[in-house]
């Protein structure tokens, strides 16, 4: 006997039972043309997931970084200077923007009112 290879799909939860049926003809038909509705449901899955990951703004993608390489620099006061210097100076100019779109105007309006005066923390911040 063949096992056919289909999600589990009833009533619950909420779900009419119509709704469910037809949830079911649709997973046979798209296993009759050969698609697996599991792995297309994985995939999608993947997908939203990698696409949530691409969704991080400046703030919370420069805190995982200083998380995950924080522990490399020997001094714990070069940790919180960096620390410090983002909140400070690059936070409120980009830090609830998406890292997708911070653009060079951003950077610069971080950069520009501390260049002269403070060169050291500017070339840091800078990177």
């Amino acid at each position: 006997m063949r096992w056919l290879r289909a999600p589990h799909l009833h009533a619950r939860n909420g779900t009419a039972h119509v709704h469910a049926k037809e949830k079911a003809l649709s997973a046979r038909n798209e296993i009759a043309q050969g698609i697996d509705p599991i792995v297309q449901r994985k995939a999608a899955i993947s997908s939203l997931r990698a696409q949530q990951a691409t969704e991080k703004t400046f703030e919370q993608a420069a805190q995982g970084y200083l998380a995950a390489h924080g522990d490399t620099w020997r001094n714990p006061k070069h940790r919180a200077q960096w620390k410090n210097t983002l909140e400070t100076y690059a936070y409120p100019h980009m830090g609830k923007l998406l890292v997708r779109d911070v653009a060079q105007e951003h950077v610069m309006a971080a950069l520009t009112p501390i260049w002269k005066t403070k060169t050291e923390t500017a070339t840091r911040l800078r990177g």
